[in-house]
Parts: structure tokens; sequence; C-alpha cells
């Protein structure tokens, strides 16, 4: 076997097996459960919200917790954002269900808007022993919070969080961003059994002196990543963080392609400045069956049953890691979907990680932003 070859039947095998890690590692995470665990009595359940989406409503209504002292808190940035009239609807109707819920209106300075508004809910009265952060896209009507919270009452455990997925295939830019986060390695249910020391900040629940350890959300404001700063810091305080097996679903839906793109490389943005050595995952893992596939084909010119086997290497590990995450998302698994979403998938991780490359500028909610070294962010006129 050529050089060439020896190459990509060694890059297509340390893929497989990663895909394969990562596949058996999600289906061992921690098992919701009681045993040795005081789960926190006092919960105050978070909901940042902005905008006015069609699904906002429906996602800040979602969700009970029956058992606990528990307080939802509803947060938005000012009085003009359009989510506040919806998020004031909502509190008036938990209110009338005997819910204890309250919205707060404001933000301390920062450029992270949603940690800004995760400073202020900290900052108010009735702290608690535990939040629960869900962005207000998250679906909680389908998540078991008494198990997130039971992982939490573990000795040791700082944080928890929760995969979540996305189904929505309603626009193009739905299908493209649902073949990335609901059908590729990049899917969080599969994501949390590479990186098992990460954070992903859609849904999670965090102990208060934890948080208190870690400088809380204010220290968090001036980070694009803040999910990612707040699990080096909640690892450097000697905090374990699980993730849970359940996954929770996206109500986001009607995106156009380029607002997916341009998500995702706002993510691509955040490894390249926080973990920039992690970057190289885009093009080696996330994004490795487009030069895999091409590099059979240029071999095949040679060496057609080497380039034959990895090729078929390749598309096995592409598609079994579709099958699994589209099948845990709840999506169809027929030849045609699975075969979309790998190409969407490759189309956005590529170029977002291409984007990422072009400069440390990112665009978000209209706002353009420089992310500097380590994640910081600042504001461009």
């Amino acid at each position: 076997m050529s050089i060439l070859g020896f190459l990509l039947w060694f890059w297509a095998m340390m893929v497989a097996g990663a895909a394969g890690t990562a596949l058996w590692r999600s289906v061992r995470l921690a098992r919701p459960g009681r045993a040795h665990s005081i789960p926190p009595a006092r919960v105050r359940i978070v909901r940042p919200a902005t905008g006015a989406a069609g699904w906002l409503a429906e996602g800040l209504r979602s969700g009970t917790l029956e058992g606990r002292d528990v307080r939802w808190v509803l947060t938005t940035a000012s009085a003009q954002d359009p989510a506040t009239r919806i998020a004031e609807a909502t509190v008036h109707r938990f209110r009338e269900e005997g819910r204890s819920s309250d919205l707060l209106v404001g933000r301390i300075p920062g450029p992270n808007r949603k940690v800004a508004q995760l400073a202020i809910a900290e900052s108010d009265h009735g702290r608690g022993d535990a939040m629960v952060v869900a962005d207000a896209d998250v679906d909680l009507d389908r998540v078991d919070l008494d198990a997130l919270l039971a992982e939490l009452g573990r000795p040791g455990v700082g944080a928890v969080w929760s995969p979540v997925a996305e189904d929505s295939e309603a626009t193009l830019g739905d299908r493209a961003s649902a073949a990335v986060l609901s059908g590729s390695l990049h899917a969080f249910p599969l994501l949390c059994g590479i990186d098992q020391r990460g954070l992903v900040g859609k849904l999670f629940a965090v102990r208060a002196e934890a948080l208190e350890a870690a400088g809380g959300f204010a220290a968090l404001v001036q980070y694009l990543g803040e999910d990612m700063e707040l699990a080096r810091r909640l690892d450097e305080a000697g905090w374990t963080i699980r993730a849970l097996p359940q996954g929770a679903r996206s109500l986001a839906r009607d995106r156009s392609l380029p607002e997916v793109i341009a998500r995702h490389a706002r993510w691509a943005t955040v490894i390249r400045s926080q973990r920039p050595a992690r970057l190289l995952a885009y093009p080696l893992l996330f994004g490795a069956t487009t030069p895999l596939l091409l590099g059979a084909a240029a071999l095949s010119l040679a060496l057609p049953l080497p380039a034959a086997l990895i090729a078929a290497l390749t598309l096995l590990t592409r598609l079994s890691v579709a099958a699994v995450a589209r099948r845990r998302a709840g999506l169809s698994i027929g030849p045609r979907p699975l075969l979309e979403a790998v190409g969407l998938a490759e189309l956005v991780l590529w170029a977002a990680f291409l984007r990422a490359l072009q400069g440390p500028e990112v665009t978000w909610a209209g706002r353009r932003l420089r992310v500097a070294a380590g994640g910081i962010l600042q504001e461009r006129s």
C-alpha cells in the first residue's frame, strides 16, 4: 500500500475508533438514580429569553417539577425586548397554576447577554441550593428534571447537563442544523461521550456552592463560550461535571441555511479562541468524511481495492453515527434522510471551520463582536 493509502486507512480507522468510543460511552453515561444522592431541595429554574420567535411561548411554558421548593425565573434583557411581553404572560399563567414564578427584566453590563441575564437571576433574592438553566427553546416537558437533580445530588458533582437534540425539518436551515446536532459526532448526545469533562449550556443544573467557587455568572459575561469556561472553572475548583443520557428537544425552527452556518461558525470560533488545539477536530473528526472520500477516489486510480475498503469503512462509520444520533432524536433513519443528513452536516461543519479560520470576528444577534484570546468578547462598532 502506498504512503497515501496507509495515511488514509489510518485516518479512517482513527475516526471509526473515535465514533465507536463516543457511541459506547454515550450509552454508559450516568444513569438517572438516587442511590447515595441527596438532591437539592430549593431549586430555581431560570429561562433566559429574547426576541419573539414563534416557539418562544411554548418553550417558556414547558416543564414541571413537583415535591420541591421550586421557583421559576424568566429573564429578559429589557422592557423593550419582545420576549418580555411573552414572559409576562407566562409568569401570570404560572401564578394562576400556583407556581412560584417571577420575571426579571434587565442585565448586568457585558457583551454576552444571555449570561448577563443569568447573573441578574443569580444575584436576585431566594438563591436556593441549585439553579437549573434552560434555554428558551428547550422543551422541558420532555425532560426528567428529577433525574437531573438526583445526579446533581451525588457527592462532588457540581454540575449536570443534558444533551439537546433538534428535530425540526421545516426549512433547509432546520434540516442542516438537525444534520449536525442530531446526525453527526457533533450531536450533543454523542459529543458528551468524547469530551467527558465538558458542559453544554443549553440545559444544565449547577450547585450554588459550585457556581460560587467558579466565580458566578457575573465573571462569565465577557466570554462567548461561557459554558466551556464554566466547565474549566468547575474542574479547576475540584467539582465533577456529569452528563445524563436522557436527551431534551429543541423547539427552534424556521431558520435559514446562512443563519445556521453563522451559528456554528460562532461555536467554531469559541473553540479557536478557548481550546485552539480542539479546532482540529472539525477537519479531522467531525468533517472527516469529505476528505477521506476524496482521498479514496484519488487512491482508486492506482489502488482500487484499498481505496474501496477505505471508502467503505468511512461510509459505514459515518452512516452508523448518523443513524444512532437521528434515532435518539426521533428522526427518520431511512437511506435518503441519512444521506441528506451526512451531506448537510459536512457542508455546515466545513463552512463553520473555514469561517472560523478567517478571523476572530463574529456576528451575534445583529451585533459585531471580536473574540479575543481566551474567548473574551469585545464590542465592535
